[in-house]
């Protein structure tokens, strides 16, 4: 089945739309605005599962590369062919190998594996253990948000293919992070980067790092320094709606005096960052089961529902390149939790169908306007976040890898070995 008669089948067949008492159909997600979505009928058939492994198949033509030795990932600068240097930068092929780990909890595709196994190889050949736990200024992590997206990466590793030497080097990354931005400025949290001008809502992903090494090897310090950083977030960063503000500086949340600048390519807030604050709660919850967390991340359920929504889908607001970093968590830790409506799922699968007919070229990359168009002068993300970036795809494919896991999460037949 080609996948234009595949996309025309699904467009027909997902989106049930429930209106006085009858069942009308539409082609268009972006068009199916607030209307509650029959989410039965959208899980029924896994359809989201074979639209994951579509935009999994598109990652890896444009860039699992042949080489001399045999395929990995293309090195990338600025998200394209990297003529700097071999290497690359890591943060960026990092956000590749979320897309397809999602790709592969949600499905169990076969290819994602030896993909791993390639980046596991190739990491240990081109870099010493020093070198991957290093951060700041000079190092393949220079910031706090390069820092967690690669200690995520390093962490896949071992989740998924075992190597400790990946686990130890999340683990040193992690330290590392919070023992050079860590202080008491500010009220506490972790600078954004060697500058020490700003401390940012991007550091939930160095706690997300440290809470995961927390629950595997039990060492209390991440745990601590998570503890703090997220109580500092909650403290400075959360507003009055329910979401966060992205930055924090000398004079306070940067933004205040436009708290409603959340757009399409520019946002006080941060959409990802928002949906992670609710992950770390999750997290939170099952690590000292107290309920508050549980009613903050249901908190935070209906703030995105209300300040992220744009008729039904989710708007990609401050980061092309990262923004949907943890949609895969929130599908399945989040959306899943007892007292979520079936409209806040909905959102998800709206936009999953929108990125797919609307946002996705014709050659296969994803841009950055999840409403579309994928590119083009009708995009705020086009040119700076292109689709041909492999950041910019990627991040965008993985809001469709999230609907696929809460489909089969929602699915009475789950693939829960995968998860």
């Amino acid at each position: 089945m080609t996948r234009r008669l595949h996309f025309t089948i699904l467009s027909v067949s997902l989106l049930w739309i429930s209106a006085g008492g009858r069942t009308i159909a539409t082609g268009n997600a972006a068009e199916a605005g607030p209307a509650k979505t029959d989410l039965k009928m959208l899980v029924s058939h896994q359809h989201f599962a074979k639209l994951a492994k579509l935009a999994a198949g598109d990652l890896i033509l444009h860039y699992w590369i042949r080489t001399p030795s045999g395929h990995e990932i293309m090195p990338t600068w600025n998200g394209f062919p990297s003529r700097v240097d071999r290497q690359g930068v890591l943060w960026e092929r990092a956000m590749l190998f979320l897309a397809l780990e999602n790709d592969y909890r949600a499905t169990g595709d076969p290819r994602v594996l030896p993909i791993l196994r390639a980046e596991d190889h190739r990491l240990k050949k081109l870099y010493s253990l020093p070198q991957l736990q290093a951060c700041g200024v000079g190092s393949l992590s220079p910031a706090v948000d390069d820092s967690g997206w690669d200690a995520m990466l390093f962490l896949s590793l071992y989740r998924y293919l075992g190597d400790r030497g990946m686990l130890r080097a999340a683990m040193g990354l992690v330290t590392h992070a919070y023992h050079r931005w860590l202080d008491s400025k500010f009220g506490g949290g972790l600078w954004y980067n060697d500058q020490r001008k700003i401390k940012s809502l991007y550091q939930v992903g160095i706690v997300l790092d440290s809470l995961q090494i927390y629950e595997i090897t039990r060492r209390r310090v991440f745990y601590k320094w998570a503890q703090a950083c997220y109580n500092w977030m909650q403290s400075r960063l959360l507003r009055k709606d329910g979401v966060y503000w992205c930055d924090y500086g000398a004079n306070g949340p940067i933004g205040k005096s436009r708290p409603n600048d959340i757009n399409e390519g520019g946002s006080v807030s941060f959409l990802g960052g928002t949906m992670a604050m609710a992950v770390i709660d999750v997290k939170l919850y099952h690590i000292t089961r107290n309920p508050v967390y549980l009613e903050r991340a249901l908190r935070t359920v209906a703030a995105v529902d209300k300040v992220f929504n744009r008729n039904g889908i989710y708007v990609d607001d401050r980061d092309a390149w990262c923004n949907a970093t943890f949609m895969g968590q929130w599908a399945a830790d989040v959306l899943t939790l007892p007292g979520v409506a079936p409209p806040s799922r909905a959102i998800l699968f709206r936009t999953a169908l929108s990125v797919y007919k609307n946002a996705r070229t014709k050659d296969g990359y994803y841009g950055g306007s999840w409403a579309g168009p994928a590119q083009g002068p009708g995009s705020r993300w086009w040119p700076g976040s292109s689709p041909q970036q492999i950041m910019t795809s990627s991040d965008s494919a993985n809001v469709i890898m999230a609907a696929a896991i809460l489909e089969q999460a929602l699915s009475p037949t789950k693939f829960s070995r995968h998860r």
